[in-house]
């Protein structure tokens, strides 16, 4: 099960929305779009990491392997 330290946790525990129901809708849309940039960003940065640790790798070509 999900623990305190969890992002979506946090984030549910900051959020109070009231309002009518067409209010309430946009508020949670607004949330998952930021969690899905959130996550997005995550991403790009693993992708950084692995191109940056690719880079420092020798290439095949130059070890003859």
């Amino acid at each position: 099960m999900c623990n305190d330290k969890c992002k979506i946790c946090r984030l549910r525990e900051r959020v109070e929305v009231a309002g009518n129901d067409a209010d309430i809708k946009r508020e949670f849309e607004c949330i998952e779009r930021n969690q899905q940039i959130i996550d997005l960003g995550d991403k790009l940065e693993a992708i950084d990491y692995l191109r940056a640790e690719q880079a420092k790798s020798p290439s095949t070509d130059i070890d003859g392997l």
